[in-house]
């Protein structure tokens, strides 16, 4: 992947979550309070540090649960790289 291609996934990827959040989405549905009012500007700030920080735990148990699907992926290429290639070593 070269610079432009990283970048042209960056700007996807950045679409994808602007589109959670734009007209139409479920970001609209959940947190739209007015047309110009967004639930987080208005909501309780205690209640915004508890959501938030709840948020960050689930991206934390998403982020391990990634990493465990990697290094099992990880592993069953290098077996069956090491099943079709007996004389290469790791």
């Amino acid at each position: 992947m070269d610079p432009v291609e990283l970048s042209e996934t960056v700007e996807d990827i950045i679409h994808d979550a602007r589109s959670r959040v734009g007209p139409g989405s479920i970001g609209e549905r959940q947190y739209d309070v007015e047309p110009d009012v967004q639930h987080f500007e208005v909501t309780d700030l205690k209640y915004l540090f508890t959501y938030a920080e709840e948020e960050l735990l689930d991206l934390i148990n998403y982020a391990v649960m990634m990493v465990i699907r990697i290094r099992r992926l990880a592993q069953r290429l290098e077996d069956e790289d090491s099943a079709n290639n007996p004389d290469r070593s790791a």
